[in-house]
């Protein structure tokens, strides 16, 4: 028996359903990781040019754009049936494989760790949570359970989903972004 209560409750809470979430985010991981592997392997694509690039800001709003672009971008798969996704994450994760083999190389990996462990959690987290959303309607429209829902229908209804995973993943950027900042300030590293 259906109660007003319980019909209103499933029409104003977004579902997320647990196998598709657990789907989305294994294969967001292992798109980041593969590209954070071949990444951090062959840093030396950035080449000497890499030192003439402009340095980014260190400011709150600063890491806060970058992170947010980029979990806006992996979140634009859901636009895209998870093509935006799919191309964009194991790119980011080779940026990012490169970026920490720098890092390592130049400082090691025991300072590296000690100046990034605190936020990066979060905003890896963040990240994956932004691309798992922007591959949770596909994944929700190939595991559609009710024979007369619409492959669409399935894909556009299971938007809210999504949009509850980017939210998580948003602000857990935000707290990252926070979290770096403050360490940064605290470090004397800010520019």
């Amino acid at each position: 028996m259906t109660t007003i209560s319980s019909v209103r409750r499933s029409k104003m809470v977004p579902r997320v359903e647990l196998p598709i979430l657990a789907a989305s985010l294994a294969l967001s991981v292992a798109l980041f990781a593969a590209g954070l592997i071949v990444g951090f392997q062959n840093f030396s694509f950035l080449g000497s040019a890499a030192g003439d690039t402009p340095q980014p800001g260190w400011d709150f709003g600063s890491i806060l754009a970058r992170n947010f672009g980029a979990a806006c971008l992996l979140f634009a798969g859901v636009l895209s049936g998870g093509t935006i996704t799919l191309i964009t994450l194991p790119m980011i994760g080779l940026y990012v494989g490169a970026t920490a083999q720098v890092g390592v190389t130049v400082a090691g990996a025991p300072a590296l760790l000690g100046a990034v462990a605190w936020y990066v959690p979060f905003e890896f987290a963040g990240c994956l949570m932004a691309a798992a959303a922007g591959l949770y309607p596909v994944l929700a429209s190939l595991r559609k359970r009710r024979p007369q829902a619409s492959l669409v229908g399935t894909y556009t209804a299971s938007f809210t989903g999504a949009l509850v995973l980017f939210a998580a993943g948003a602000v857990l950027i935000l707290l990252g972004a926070g979290i770096e900042t403050f360490v940064i300030s605290t470090s004397g590293r800010s520019s």
